[in-house]
């Protein structure tokens, strides 16, 4: 079920989407939205959802915060819940999620190929997203999807099977990210349920005026302190919600050690791309 690819990632979007932390992304069959699977078996990890607006030369102006989890958004009668939250374009269009492959230059980020993916570095099948931790999740309906920041290359990957030797990891994507492009009449909406009743926040397509939404489920602090300890694997917290993966298949994740100023250790989204 991979994204439709997309050679280019314009400048100026209407809306750009930041995921971070512990979240799997997966495209639906045919690129009709992309599922957004929301850690909650990760310990001390807490979701955060905020929406800003943004003004050229003035304050952000904050329009949504949401904290904890998602409850399910309301489904028709006799739908199995599955989404807490929809981001779309009104009036509704045929759903397409794209990934910007870096062909054609861009200012906005690179190519999506750079992050990391659970399917494509595991030589099993990694099965499906456990629904029990991984819902209610966020489907994106649009929109074109890149790499925003990096990782350094540095780190590695090491099986957990005895004897695996390390496998290098280049750079890789530490922030994911997606684009919204609105033309004529369009708007972009984020759909949830806070409070037991379904609320539309519309995204207008105003001159000099943009959005940023931010999607993170990472702990409430991170201590840079090169002599804090190092608290968890983030690969461990994935293998929570993905359980198909047999134990001597595993990966944990290495990272050099911090030193001041530089990097914490990662806390990244990943991609399940099948």
């Amino acid at each position: 079920m991979p994204f439709a690819p997309s050679n280019d990632l314009p400048p100026s979007p209407d809306v750009r989407i930041f995921f971070v932390g512990q979240l799997i992304l997966q495209p639906l069959a045919s690129a009709r939205g992309c599922e957004v699977f929301i850690n909650r078996s990760a310990a001390d990890h807490y979701l955060s959802i905020e929406v800003r607006k943004k003004k050229q030369n003035k304050p952000d102006e904050i329009v949504m915060r949401h904290q904890g989890p998602l409850p399910f958004a309301g489904v028709p009668q006799g739908t199995q819940p599955q989404f807490g939250m929809f981001i779309r374009i009104l009036p509704l269009s045929t759903p397409l999620v794209q990934a910007y492959n870096g062909v054609n230059d861009s200012t906005e980020g690179e190519e999506l190929n750079l992050a990391l993916n659970m399917q494509g570095i595991h030589d099993v099948p990694v099965g499906a997203v456990e629904s029990v931790g991984g819902r209610p999740s966020i489907l994106v309906e649009q929109g074109i999807f890149y790499t925003a920041d990096t990782y350094p290359a540095g780190s590695r990957l090491r099986k957990k099977k005895p004897g695996s030797l390390p496998k290098p990891l280049a750079k890789f994507a530490g922030v994911i990210g997606a684009n919204i492009y609105l033309t004529g009449q369009q708007r972009a909406a984020m759909i949830w349920r806070p409070d037991g009743r379904d609320v539309l926040l519309p995204f207008e397509k105003v001159d000099n005026q943009t959005y940023e939404v931010y999607v993170s489920n990472e702990p409430l602090f991170q201590d840079d302190d090169p002599q804090s300890p190092f608290l968890h694997d983030e690969f461990a917290e994935f293998y929570k919600i993905l359980r198909d993966v047999p134990t001597d298949e595993q990966f944990t994740l290495e990272t050099p050690p911090p030193t001041r100023g530089s990097l914490r250790t990662p806390c990244m989204s990943v991609l399940l791309n099948t």
